[in-house]
């Protein structure tokens, strides 16, 4: 009989034992499952931030292109730029406050003086309007026609630039929760001086 309990003792846990392990689990599966959470929102986070940086950066790669291929300005202002191109076709980019986008239009953009909104596509979302506009730099602060560094006052805005536009700026900011991404280019079009 003796080693028939013996036997017993060896092959089970003790009520004790079993307290034990329930407690130590019940500590380490929260911190676990914390961790793994905080990890999976952290990435999130990330993937997030990724994907607007590249939205934004192929967003100012477009109208860069554009707008080295510019012919002439057609119409601007501090929230679009609406112009020709060289090789024929026109661009249209603008902010859009209510889907708090950067659109862009490439055919049919205007129809008797406004804008053709189903013809936008977005380029990039979560733009904040009020920290996004279009500049223009009409010329160069050099040694030789005496602008004062001190009084250069530009960029103007679009209806306030004088020709020849030497480069137009554009600049953006996305915001994400809390997060604040400028983004911005500064171009020089093709127009010819």
């Amino acid at each position: 009989m003796k080693a028939d309990t013996i036997n017993r003792r060896i092959k089970g846990f003790t009520l004790l034992e079993l307290v034990i392990v329930i407690a130590v689990l019940g500590i380490l599966i929260p911190i676990t499952t914390s961790l793994l959470l905080n990890t999976y929102n952290y990435y999130s986070e990330i993937l997030n931030i990724n994907n607007l940086s590249q939205s934004a950066d192929n967003a100012l790669r477009s109208v860069t292109n554009d707008i080295r291929s510019m012919e002439q300005i057609n119409d601007a202002d501090d929230g679009y730029l609406y112009f020709s191109l060289n090789s024929g076709g026109e661009r249209y980019y603008r902010f859009d406050s209510n889907s708090e986008t950067f659109q862009v239009c490439k055919s049919d953009c205007v129809e008797n003086g406004n804008p053709v909104s189903e013809n936008f596509g977005v380029l990039a979302k979560n733009v904040n309007v009020d920290q996004s506009s279009i500049k223009f730099y009409p010329a160069l602060v050099t040694n030789d026609n005496h602008l004062d560094p001190v009084d250069f006052s530009f960029p103007l805005t679009p209806s306030e630039h004088v020709e020849p536009v030497i480069f137009i700026k554009i600049e953006f900011q996305l915001d994400w929760e809390d997060y604040d991404l400028p983004f911005l280019t500064i171009a020089r079009p093709g127009i010819s001086s």
